[in-house]
């Protein structure tokens, strides 16, 4: 179930939860533009159930803060979510696969390697 705004709201988190917007600071994505973001923390009871409908309404992770993009005027950098049972593998999708198929994908020791950072 995908969550708006209005309807977090509506479920009682508004209670609990504290939104804050950040200054504006460089765009880390788009040279001469300016971002912001909304964010609240993430502790408190229920941190698991909140951060699933936040998720749902576009909020990413990062330790314990969620976030989104607030940018007016903007929306370049917004998450998007494919529906796995909608999707079709098309022309489109072949070429990628087959210009990407020299990547491998191996679990490996929860270890800072010099590879991992230069991903």
């Amino acid at each position: 179930m995908k969550y708006s705004d209005s309807q977090l709201f509506q479920t009682g988190f508004r209670r609990t939860l504290r939104f804050y917007m950040t200054a504006p600071a460089p765009c880390p994505y788009l040279e001469g533009r300016r971002e912001r973001k909304a964010f609240t923390s993430l502790s408190i009871s229920d941190s698991d159930g909140v951060h699933s409908m936040l998720s749902q309404a576009g909020f990413r992770r990062s330790q314990g803060i969620a976030y989104r993009p607030a940018c007016p005027n903007c929306n370049a950098c917004r998450s998007v979510r494919i529906s796995v049972r909608d999707f079709k593998r098309t022309k489109r999708w072949r070429r990628i696969l087959n210009r990407n198929r020299s990547v491998v994908a191996r679990p490996v020791a929860p270890e800072a390697s010099r590879e991992q950072f230069q991903l």
